[in-house]
């Protein structure tokens, strides 16, 4: 799992720490960074799910995250490739003849 790859801010702390010109300033940076990442031809501004680490439930979160991760990296390895868009929901990833992945993906390896 990637650590330490974002920078998140709680808006409520922006707004009430900031002065109105640091607020001005983060606003450029930002705007700076979409237009950059527009022009690579990525979403120039992405969303995210975030779980503050502090909260009951993180440890869950946090290991639904990794076997996610995991899942995923499993799906590229398998050499049959049933649907190459099963990231966009397509179900046809239910017909790999790839037992290996089926088989840890159902614990029994």
């Amino acid at each position: 799992m990637k650590a330490n790859t974002y920078i998140v801010i709680k808006r409520e702390d922006a707004l009430k720490y900031l002065t109105d010109n640091q607020i001005k300033y983060l606003d450029a940076v930002l705007t700076t960074i979409a237009g950059g990442r527009k022009k690579d031809g990525k979403k120039p501004n992405n969303s995210y799910y975030i779980c503050n680490t502090d909260e009951p439930y993180a440890d869950e979160v946090l290991e639904v995250i990794i076997k996610a991760e995991s899942d995923t990296e499993k799906r590229k390895e398998c050499p049959h490739k049933p649907c190459i868009n099963y990231e966009d929901g397509c179900e046809e990833w239910a017909g790999c003849p790839c037992v290996h992945y089926k088989a840890e993906s159902e614990g029994k390896e």
